[in-house]
């Protein structure tokens, strides 16, 4: 009975009288889209050789694709794209007395939306997800280091219907991330490390897709939410942390750095009405770095990273909507460590640690539903560097991780 409530409640919750074609705002799209964005950049070395930030601006044109949920007047969806890019933060005598600048070749993002209807033909929403992109670094207009870096992305912004289905959108995105290898020790004298965040505005023209009249039934599956299911998971993250020298009482500032992760997990629901309860684990690569550039350990950079993340956790949601679950989320996590000095590794260590967070989960068909959610970790005390090898023991004293995950769920 409480299936079949559900599946009619899920039905009736579509208004598809609103929206840029006759089935309201539920189908897939796609677009073009032109702004502006500014840059900053900021290059350090593992000699503590500091250039600050520095900044500039360029266009950024690109194209869109993406896919909406409607639930009356709350809009779901999953959204794509891929830009070129001009921006380019350029240095003047900034980089230990020489000119420097990185430049933005291009990127795409993959991001989740949520948002609300003002008006049936006005949707402002919110937006986030992960970013790549490709970046060039040159000193005196010399190349000296390129790559190709995963960030994180977030944002919001208003769309209009215009026209039987052409909406038009103005956007703003914060780009966030490690821009990688700006200069090779064998030109600049040590390996130097540029660090990048962007401000986007930009408009996007959507054309969305569908035969007229069409009505699109997101009915709940007949158990409901309960049972098992697997998943697909991709993210990002920030790890911080800190080195102590236990001999001399001596400990670093804190340092942070930020990747990219993907995964997989299994769990299983039971539901009681409106309430979901289940378990949850997972397992997932990252490439999550925290690297200092001050001299704690014989004037060398240090570096924690995390290679392997693993949690097991208990869920707990409230169904907002038939097809919308909100959820708190907390358990346990395990992480395998890795810890280095000047791109050396120094030692390893497997941690075990509390997991909490929350997110939300949205059907998106029959059998099938999307997620995002807000992960923190925290790991304690592990040995980053050996007696021989530091010429003194040293210490990680905890890692302390926080992050976005984004997930697709096939329920069996």
């Amino acid at each position: 009975m409480v299936a079949a409530l559900l599946g009619a409640g899920s039905a009736a919750a579509i208004d598809t009288s609103i929206g840029p074609r006759p089935n309201g705002w539920n189908g897939f799209y796609a677009g073009v889209t032109a702004g502006s964005a500014r840059g900053t950049t900021n290059w350090t070395s593992d000699f503590i050789v500091n250039s600050g930030d520095f900044s500039g601006t360029g266009t950024v044109i690109g194209v869109t694709f993406g896919r909406n949920w409607q639930s009356g007047r709350w809009v779901y969806g999953l959204e794509g794209d891929l830009s070129s890019s001009s921006v380019q933060p350029f240095s003047d005598l900034g980089c230990a007395g020489a000119d420097c600048s990185t430049v933005l070749k291009w990127f795409g993002t993959f991001r989740g939306r949520f948002g609300y209807l003002l008006t049936p033909g006005l949707l402002v929403y919110g937006t986030a997800g992960v970013f790549v992109g490709k970046f060039e670094h040159a000193v005196f207009g010399f190349p000296t280091g390129a790559a190709t870096k995963a960030g994180a992305v977030f944002g919001g912004g208003i769309e209009k219907v215009l026209l039987p289905r052409w909406t038009m959108k103005a956007e703003y995105l914060f780009l966030d991330n490690d821009g990688g290898q700006s200069c090779d020790p064998l030109f600049c004298g040590s390996a130097v490390q540029a660090k990048f965040n962007a401000h986007i505005f930009r408009l996007g023209l959507n054309h969305h897709f569908g035969a007229p009249g069409e009505v699109q039934n997101f009915a709940i599956r007949a158990p409901g939410w309960s049972g098992f299911y697997a998943s697909t998971i991709l993210g990002y993250g920030r790890g911080d942390t800190e080195w102590s020298d236990p001999f001399f009482g001596t400990t670093s500032s804190e340092f942070d750095g930020k990747g990219a992760l993907a995964g997989f997990g299994a769990g299983y629901n039971w539901q009681k009405a409106r309430w979901v309860f289940g378990v949850e684990g997972d397992a997932a690569l990252t490439w999550i770095k925290a690297v200092s550039i001050a001299p704690f350990c014989l004037c060398f950079s240090a570096q924690s990273d995390i290679e392997q993340l693993f949690t097991l956790r208990a869920r707990a949601g409230y169904l907002v909507s038939p097809d919308v679950l909100l959820y708190v989320t907390g358990g346990v996590a395990a992480a395998s460590l890795k810890f280095g000095n000047v791109n050396r590794a120094t030692g390893h260590a497997i941690e075990v640690g509390p997991a909490i967070g929350a997110g939300i989960e949205v059907q998106a068909i029959r059998d099938w539903t999307i997620k995002t959610e807000y992960l923190f970790a925290s790991f304690g005390s592990s040995e980053a560097c050996g007696v021989f090898v530091c010429f003194g023991a040293l210490n990680s004293d905890y890692m302390r991780v926080h992050m976005m995950r984004f997930a697709l769920n096939r329920y069996f």
